[in-house]
């Protein structure tokens, strides 16, 4: 990493951007078009304080120098790393208000906090990690959720990974999570906080499916049994109006009364499911997001066409309400990740 004073390369030469009246060592940064290279004067002594990476590499400087002294001649050069990026970190921990325009969204914070914790000075940034988070969109796409997570881990912001993860477990797929592997960024993301959002999210998504149970034991409970509208034929299942004498299809005359018992209203409830795109549930729940089952569950009502002598208190009509209202509470009762404490 140490180089010489020179920052010529094929004829191209970066200007020294001074960033502290009584800096001491110049970086130099040749990663991607000339165009984007930079150089800067540098304090080691705050880079030092705030750092205990660039202490070793300023210490290393040190012994390699037949002085044993740091002064502006010496070069530390950096070039693996992001100009652009590594130019906001240095402008930072100088005190400076960042110059070049860099648009501050989630991938760009990520790369920053994966770049502060190479560096081992995420707690010196945090300040303006709450602030660049607090205004940056919020996460649309998977990625953009992983982005969130990975910048709020880092910089142990607690209460903004508490929030986006209680977020990404409600609106994000468990296959979507899945493919943060491939993505360059995400896969810093620790272990441990990918691992504890897959578990919240399976966890989300087996009380949904409790709840969608629950319901089908609550029809088992109420042995009402209710008048339906009409006359059916047990030959071939048709429904005839209460005034019919015989179903003219099959010739048969012994027509009866419909009824609302409770394997018929398990049988609707089932049917009324599927219709919605809730059943089987345990399928249901590798494809769709807790959100999105929540409003697959909104529709159940809609699609029901069920109507009996009980009204609205037939058990149907409140097993379906119940429904409502219980995959509301999961909903709310979704907890985000907290810091170094996965559960």
């Amino acid at each position: 990493m140490v180089a010489s004073p020179s920052h010529a390369d094929d004829g191209f030469e970066s200007k020294i951007e001074p960033l502290y009246p009584a800096g001491n060592v110049t970086v130099v940064c040749k990663n991607g078009p000339p165009d984007t290279w930079r150089t800067w004067l540098v304090s080691s002594h705050i880079l030092s304080i705030v750092s205990p990476k660039f202490a070793a590499l300023f210490r290393f400087m040190v012994r390699e120098d037949h002085q044993g002294l740091i002064s502006p001649s010496s070069c530390l050069s950096l070039n693996g790393e992001d100009p652009l990026l590594l130019g906001l970190l240095f402008e930072v921990l100088h005190f400076r208000q960042p110059q070049k325009d860099v648009q501050m969204n989630l991938k760009k914070i990520a790369q920053l906090a994966v770049l502060c914790d190479k560096y081992s000075c995420c707690s010196a940034l945090r300040p303006w990690s709450s602030h660049w988070l607090g205004h940056a969109p919020a996460p649309e796409t998977p990625e953009e959720y992983g982005y969130a997570l990975l910048a709020s881990h880092l910089y142990e912001n607690e209460q903004y990974l508490a929030t986006v993860s209680a977020h990404a477990v409600r609106n994000l797929r468990l296959e979507s999570v899945s493919a943060w592997s491939d993505d360059e960024i995400l896969r810093y993301l620790p272990q441990a906080v990918y691992n504890d959002l897959k578990m919240k999210m399976t966890a989300a998504m087996d009380r949904l499916r409790c709840d969608v149970d629950y319901v089908v034991d609550f029809h088992q409970r109420f042995e009402n049994v209710y008048l339906l509208g009409g006359l059916m034929c047990l030959i071939c299942g048709r429904t005839h109006p209460d005034s019919a004498r015989e179903c003219h299809a099959c010739r048969n005359q012994d027509l009866y009364a419909k009824i609302c018992t409770p394997a018929y209203r398990i049988g609707e409830y089932l049917i009324a499911l599927k219709a919605a795109a809730l059943w089987p549930p345990s399928e249901v729940s590798r494809t769709c997001s807790v959100m999105e089952f929540a409003a697959r569950v909104g529709s159940v009502k809609s699609s029901l066409k069920h109507r009996c002598g009980a009204g609205k208190l037939c058990p149907l009509e409140l097993g379906v309400e119940l429904l409502n209202v219980k995959v509301q509470r999961t909903v709310a009762s979704i907890m985000g990740c907290v810091l170094n404490d996965p559960s």
